[in-house]
C-alpha cells in the first residue's frame, strides 16, 4: 500500500510540472522573413525605373547600406548586362575598411538578379543593428586575358531622387563606387551622393537578409 500511495505522490508531482510548463510558453519567434532590399524596391514599381548600360569599365560598385536590426547575410547577389560571367562580390566593414565576406557569382538573368546562397556553404554572416556596411561588384576581368565589363546605372524615370531606400529592416543610404586595378578589389571610398546627388545607383548588387532580433 505505501508503494502505491508514495507512486501516486511522484505521478502527481510529474502532472503538477507539466501543467506548469504548460502555463508558462517560451518567448514565440516569429517566423524567417528574407529581404532582398534593392530587387524588392524595382519589383515594387518596375515601370517608375530606367536601366542604362554604361561602357565597359573596371570599377568597384555598389551601395552603403544600415540594418535596422541584428541580423543575418544569407546570399549575395547581382544584376548585369552580360549573361554566363562571373563576378566578384564582396562585403565591406566600413571601419576598417576591410573585407568581410567576398564570393563569385554568376549572372544568369537577363531580367533580374542573380543569388549565390551563403548558407548552403555555412558562410552566412552576422551583420549588426545600426552598423554601416558595403556591398559592391567588381567589374574588372576576372582572367586578365578578358575585358572589362558593362555595368547598369538605375535611375527613376524623370531623374527624380529615390535614395535612400528603406525595404523592411535594411536601409540603402547611397550609392558607393571606386575605380579598380584590374583585377584587383578596392573599397568603394566614394560615395554618389557627392558627385552624382541622389538619382544614381551603379552596379548592380543586392544582399539576402533576416532579422535575429525580436
Amino acid at each position: 500500500m505505501k508503494k502505491i500511495i508514495f507512486g501516486l505522490f511522484i505521478f502527481s508531482l510529474f502532472l503538477a510540472s507539466c501543467s506548469k510548463e504548460t502555463n508558462h510558453p517560451g518567448p514565440v519567434v516569429p517566423p524567417r522573413d528574407n529581404e532582398t532590399p534593392l530587387a524588392t524596391t524595382i519589383q515594387a514599381d518596375p515601370a517608375s525605373f530606367t536601366l542604362a548600360v554604361h561602357d565597359p569599365q573596371a570599377k568597384e560598385l555598389g551601395y552603403l547600406f544600415i540594418p535596422a536590426k541584428n541580423g543575418v547575410i544569407y546570399s549575395f547577389g547581382i544584376r548585369m548586362p552580360q549573361t554566363a560571367q562571373d563576378f566578384r562580390v564582396t562585403l565591406w566593414d566600413t571601419l576598417t575598411k576591410q573585407i568581410i565576406k567576398q564570393k563569385t557569382i554568376t549572372n544568369t538573368s537577363t531580367t533580374g538578379f542573380s543569388y549565390v546562397d551563403l548558407g548552403s556553404s555555412n558562410e552566412e554572416i552576422d551583420v549588426t543593428a545600426n552598423k554601416a556596411y558595403i556591398i559592391s561588384v567588381n567589374t574588372a576581368p576576372l582572367l586578365a586575358a578578358a575585358g572589362n565589363r558593362q555595368w547598369y546605372l538605375l535611375s527613376k524615370s524623370g531623374g527624380a531622387d529615390f535614395l535612400p531606400i528603406t525595404k523592411g529592416h535594411i536601409k540603402i543610404l547611397s550609392g558607393r563606387y571606386s575605380d579598380a586595378e584590374p583585377p584587383g578589389t578596392i573599397y568603394p571610398d566614394k560615395d554618389n551622393f557627392s558627385v552624382f546627388g541622389l538619382h544614381l545607383l551603379f552596379g548592380l548588387v543586392d544582399i539576402g537578409y533576416y532579422a535575429t532580433q525580436y
